[in-house]
């Protein structure tokens, strides 16, 4: 199952509100929530921002994985894996580093898996945090 909005910045709450109501519905901690949450919320402004795709949808599934909440987001944009981008070098002044990527790596530093897939003619990035136990 799932839902899906246009590709809109009016969306983006509504769309954040969803993966956070069904996390936190399948056991996930809040800050682990909440870090899902931020993650997804780059995805999905970076898909309305740059998917090159008038009338663009964003699909959201959120689901249990086995010790895992997953949460797929595909969209119909012009392909793109943000795991082919190196992670931006921290170390160099901010006037020297190359303008962009530091979203892609703040997603990876908030989940603790990540996937890219191009299926039917869609992008779908697979997020997922580990349920820990109390």
């Amino acid at each position: 199952m799932g839902k899906t909005w246009q590709a809109s910045l009016d969306n983006v709450r509504d769309i954040c509100q969803y993966v956070m109501k069904n996390v936190l519905d399948f056991g996930l901690t809040l800050g682990d929530a909440q870090k899902l949450e931020l993650a997804v919320e780059e995805v999905v402004v970076n898909i309305i921002k740059y998917s090159g795709v008038s009338n663009n949808t964003i699909k959201v599934v959120v689901a249990k994985g086995h010790e895992k909440i997953l949460v797929k987001i595909a969209d119909k944009g012009k392909p793109f894996n943000p795991l082919e981008y190196r992670e931006p070098a921290l170390n160099v002044s901010i006037l020297d580093r190359p303008v962009g990527g530091l979203g892609i790596f703040l997603v990876r530093k908030m989940v603790d898996e990540i996937k890219y897939e191009r299926v039917n003619n869609e992008n779908v990035l697979t997020l997922a945090k580990f349920i820990k136990s109390i």
